[in-house]
């Protein structure tokens, strides 16, 4: 019974553990999905600039080092290669989690069926525990009924032994 209790309990564990890794998996998937999002936005913003910076570059007729208006688009278009290295990285990590996280969720089906064949075993040897014990009381009851017999043939051997045969058949 206790074995029983244990593993409903480490059952209950592994569903609790399968909950939490299945929200895990959700918020990872929805992560990605901002992260992609994140990385087309940066690519279309990448190309604007780059639009942007060679208008500026052409239209100048200064040293283009110079121009404030360039040095920002530089500025803006180093600050979104950071980012996407960042999300890249991001991304990354994301997709390492995601794998142990299906990793977990391999070992867990795993102890799952551990735990399925453990209750099986626990099931059979409850049933032979009854078993026995219903052979233990059939044993009993049969010896209860040769001890009688046994009683009474002793008693009829020691009150009707003496005399004769059909005396001895009579006092039976």
């Amino acid at each position: 019974l206790a074995d029983r209790r244990q593993c409903q309990g480490d059952k209950a564990a592994l569903d609790g553990e399968h909950r939490l890794a299945i929200a895990a998996l959700k918020a990872a998937f929805a992560e990605r999905e901002r992260i992609l999002d994140a990385k087309t936005r940066l690519e279309v913003e990448k190309a604007r600039l780059a639009g942007v910076e060679s208008v500026l570059a052409a239209a100048s007729s200064t040293d283009p080092d110079v121009n404030p208006l360039l040095i920002e688009v530089r500025r803006l278009r180093e600050e979104i290669e950071q980012r996407q290295a960042s999300l890249t990285e991001a991304d990354a990590q994301l997709q390492a989690t995601t794998l142990e996280i299906e990793r977990l969720g391999l070992e867990k089906r795993k102890l799952a069926r551990a735990l399925d064949a453990a209750n099986l075993s626990v099931a059979e040897a409850e049933q032979a525990r009854a078993d026995a014990a219903r052979e233990v009381q059939a044993s009993n009851a049969r010896a209860l009924e040769l001890e009688w017999d046994r009683f009474t043939a002793t008693t009829v051997q020691e009150v009707c032994w003496d005399g004769g045969k059909r005396r001895r058949d009579r006092c039976k």
